[in-house]
């Protein structure tokens, strides 16, 4: 996720855009759930990325396939998608 996030957090410095600030903030709201779990049980971390960062990581994977297909395949932001696993699902990469 770093890698994404750092990828269009360089393009948002250069030029932000309407796109570049939503993966920001999708990103941000991962970044949150991470932060609230922090300390807790390898348990309860798991379950709160199961219940919690699992649907947003699919959402957000989701969302970069959309807008890969509204824009051209060339837009910059979106080149850090390619650090997703392989595969139509974000899976486990929180």
């Amino acid at each position: 996720m770093a890698h994404v996030r750092r990828k269009i957090h360089d393009v948002h410095a250069r030029v932000p855009t309407d796109i570049t600030t939503e993966a920001l903030q999708r990103i941000g709201e991962l970044y949150a759930i991470e932060a609230e779990v922090r300390g807790c049980s390898a348990e309860q971390r798991l379950a709160a990325r199961k219940a919690r960062a699992a649907p947003l990581m699919q959402s957000l994977y989701d969302w970069i396939q959309q807008q890969m297909k509204i824009h051209s395949l060339k837009m910059e932001c979106l080149h850090g998608e390619h650090y997703y696993p392989s595969g139509n699902s974000a899976g486990n990469s929180v």
